[in-house]
């Protein structure tokens, strides 16, 4: 397929840096709970010497820590997505989702921050924004997805523009 290598190298666009969303929260507890637990049962054994007050603030420093920088990793890695036969497979970090192309129902085609932006809308109304790169054919990318979606899919060209 001719756009799916420059569109696979040109996913930039990353969404606003915000270290206080849940998943951060939700990594700092299971860190914290991990330290803590670590703390208790060094006590429990006789081998921890630290004191209640400050095995506290340890954990709490060390699972801030590790929290904000596994977030601040996944963000700045890149994402990659490509088209095979059962669907567009998008991967950032440690996900990886797929798209059947059964379960198109609407594409459209948007620029959001000057960057082209492939909108799909699924049958279960999820929708999923892909920001293209400007070499992006919008043509191939449209005549692709018709072909593997069927008649199912229906396209608006130029929203957004």
């Amino acid at each position: 397929m001719k756009w799916r290598e420059p569109w696979r190298a040109s996913m930039r666009a990353q969404p606003p840096f915000n270290p206080f969303n849940a998943a951060v929260g939700l990594s700092f507890l299971g860190w914290l709970v991990f330290f803590l637990l670590l703390f208790a049962f060094a006590s429990w054994t006789g081998r921890g010497s630290a004191s209640a007050v400050l095995a506290i603030q340890i954990a709490l420093a060390a699972a801030g820590t590790l929290a904000s920088m596994l977030y601040l990793i996944r963000w700045m890695s890149p994402r990659k997505v490509s088209s095979g036969p059962r669907g567009i497979v998008i991967e950032k970090a440690d996900q990886l989702t797929l798209i059947p192309w059964v379960e198109i129902e609407n594409f459209s085609f948007s620029h959001r921050l000057s960057l082209p932006t492939l909108i799909l809308t699924l049958r279960s109304s999820e929708v999923f924004s892909v920001t293209l790169g400007h070499q992006v054919q919008r043509s191939e990318i449209e005549r692709e997805i018709l072909q593997h979606a069927g008649q199912s899919a229906r396209g608006e060209v130029g929203v957004g523009e």
